[in-house]
């Protein structure tokens, strides 16, 4: 039987083939729908991409950026300024086609409709109602996929002292770690480690987290009214004196780099109030992942734990170092450089040494890279101690410190901590040393009896009482307040009673500072009522007394409803004009001027007319330049009258 093909037999299979792609195209569509029952109206879903490449891209890296909605997203602002919300720093680079592919994993819908939730919950926290009335929140399109195996999520909040949160994913686990710059009393005395943290996170959490932020970084918003021509030019920003950084970084195990790092401070918004969306999406990111550490962080863990990281971000750092104002490395390169010389090891060390080089190569520097080189150098050489420690360093850097020191400014505490811990008595004989340097700063010699005090208490109570026959009148008084806060007044009170009747003691300067030690044991006779005011009036008479001491006691008299007469003042202060030509010889002189003391015009015109004559270079200038020009100018006048 012969076969024969008919003309239309092509055009049926064509037919038939269209039939069935139009069935299979049925079947996607209902499942997609069957998946979009479950999504809230209204909600679009987020491209497979984290980072939000459209807004990322046009975002200029120098002077103001600008939102979607035409708003300045942050400013850059000029290093002698205290920092504004720093600008937000999109990846650069897309990831292989491939590798995302590979990596774009899907997720359960109960997972998504948990992720839309947080998403939306996390920006509406922020958001203002300014910004809900006058912007709408556009959603992205596209499903959010799983987090690859080995991405993580890294947070920083804080100002003077910052709490560093790592959440990392491997293998279906998010393991985290905690960590704050702020070193309390315990770590202190134990030699100051960094207080760490380890938790784990629930995996579905950790995963609606990871969902979530890519919706909030596919989201945009669109202005509900157009501005008027030029209505949307310039903007408002600024942070308050301690407001906390908020700084977020996003990272891929897809190609390795950061998906999204952003570094605010502050607030920041258009002419018509309306909030950088910037600041608002990137606050929501922090937010993500500020909830998913527990409210007690987790069990306490060795801080080696944070070592291979520090030590990972120093080597980043060194390969591709971005120290500008408004760039995110600044504020982590900082947080490293404050714990890695508590918990680094040795190639911490050689890593922070690199960084220090690099950094002092920067010609010109700005403050805030000068403040780096101080922290770097202050991690050097903490990381020296602890690897090697150096008891004639540990000593130097002490005594150094009091005259001005290029470290920062816990450091010196951690030292005496460390030395204390690692040789109680060698540090002991060392603070009986600082205490009778004959040029030692009042500063050092202040804190070395503080120590004293803190550490050591009765057990040093033959050091502080030998102190109190040292030549050196400061010595006397701090030792003779530290037994005080002992409760050894019977020790304190004849010593201090010795120095604030001594009238053969003169300031160094012709202010009454408030490190002159005899007017520091005055203050604390008087104001402990150990000095009565028969005793405080008895010791306004005594010859020689100087005028300052006299004008403060005559004030505590008042203040105790038991005031000098006019003629008793002009006696007392008329004693005065025959000392020494000082700071306690002018306030005699306005003094019995402010009085009246026409018997005594004569004599306060010479005295004026002394005073007032210029100082040869390098001599003592006890009177001051502001009195020469001013006050006795004025006193002569008045005298004229």
């Amino acid at each position: 039987m012969n076969t024969r093909h008919s003309p239309q037999s092509p055009a049926l299979l064509v037919l038939a083939v269209l039939a069935l792609l139009g069935g299979a195209t049925w079947l996607v569509m209902r499942e997609e729908r069957a998946q979009e029952s479950s999504t809230p109206a209204g909600d679009a879903r987020p491209r497979p991409e984290l980072a939000d490449r459209r807004s990322g891209d046009a975002e200029a890296s120098t002077g103001r950026r600008r939102a979607d909605d035409g708003s300045p997203d942050s400013e850059q602002v000029p290093p002698t300024a205290d920092p504004t919300p720093e600008r937000s720093v999109p990846q650069e680079s897309t990831p292989d086609e491939s590798t995302s592919a590979q990596n774009a994993a899907p997720l359960g819908p109960a997972v998504v409709e948990r992720a839309r939730v947080l998403a939306r919950d996390a920006i509406e926290s922020i958001r203002d109602d300014v910004h809900r009335e006058k912007m709408d929140l556009v959603w992205p399109d596209a499903i959010p996929t799983a987090p690859p195996d080995g991405s993580e999520m890294l947070i920083l909040r804080g100002y003077r002292y910052y709490q560093l949160t790592r959440i990392s994913w491997s293998a279906g686990v998010a393991d985290g770690l905690w960590l704050t710059t702020k070193r309390d009393a315990t770590l202190a005395a134990a030699g100051s480690a960094v207080p760490t943290r380890s938790f784990t996170a629930a995996a579905d959490e950790f995963r609606a987290a990871w969902a979530a932020a890519q919706l909030v970084l596919g989201a945009r918003v669109e202005r509900k009214k157009p501005l008027p021509p030029n209505a949307g030019l310039g903007g408002r920003s600024g942070a308050g004196s301690h407001e906390p950084y908020v700084w977020v970084r996003l990272r891929s195990a897809a190609n390795g780099e950061t998906v999204h790092a952003a570094s605010q401070r502050g607030t920041a918004s258009s002419l018509d109030s309306v909030r950088a969306w910037g600041q608002i999406r990137d606050r929501a990111l922090h937010a993500l992942v500020a909830r998913l550490v527990p409210e007690q962080r987790g069990s306490v863990v060795p801080s080696a734990a944070w070592t291979a990281f520090l030590n990972a971000t120093l080597q980043d750092k060194l390969e591709r170092l971005d120290m500008e104002w408004g760039g995110t490395d600044r504020l982590l390169v900082s947080v490293t450089l404050k714990v890695v010389g508590d918990i680094g090891d040795r190639r911490s060390l050689a890593l922070v040494q690199a960084l220090q080089a690099r950094l002092e190569e920067i010609v010109d520097p700005a403050s805030h890279i000068e403040r780096a080189v101080r922290s770097a150098r202050t991690a050097a050489v903490r990381l020296e101690l602890r690897l090697g420690w150096d008891p004639q360093r540990a000593d130097a850097l002490i005594v150094k410190d009091a005259r001005g020191s290029a470290l920062d400014t816990d450091f010196i505490p951690w030292v005496r901590a460390t030395y204390a811990t690692r040789d109680p008595d060698g540090y002991l004989a060392l603070l009986r040393r600082h205490a009778v340097l004959p040029d030692a700063e009042a500063s050092l010699l202040r804190e070395t009896v503080a120590e004293i005090e803190m550490r050591y208490g009765d057990a040093a109570m033959d050091v502080l009482g030998g102190l109190l026959t040292n030549a050196t009148p400061r010595v006397r008084v701090e030792a003779a307040f530290a037994l005080a806060r002992l409760g050894h007044d019977n020790l304190a009170l004849p010593a201090l009673r010795a120095v604030a009747k001594d009238v053969t003691l003169r300031r160094a300067t012709w202010r009454l500072s408030g490190d002159w030690p005899r007017w520091r044991a005055i203050a604390y006779l008087f104001e402990s009522s150990d000095w009565d005011v028969p005793r405080m009036r008895a010791q306004i008479a005594v010859a020689g007394e100087d005028g300052l001491v006299i004008e403060r006691l005559a004030n505590a008299l008042s203040a105790r409803a038991a005031p000098l007469t006019d003629v008793e003042r002009r006696e007392i202060y008329r004693g005065v004009l025959d000392g020494p030509r000082d700071g306690g010889l002018l306030v005699a002189v306005a003094a019995l001027v402010a009085l009246d003391d026409r018997p005594s015009y004569e004599r306060l015109r010479a005295i004026i007319t002394e005073m007032a004559a210029p100082v040869a270079e390098g001599e003592d200038d006890e009177i001051g330049p502001w009195h020469r020009r001013r006050t006795l100018p004025d006193l002569l006048e008045q005298l004229r009258k």
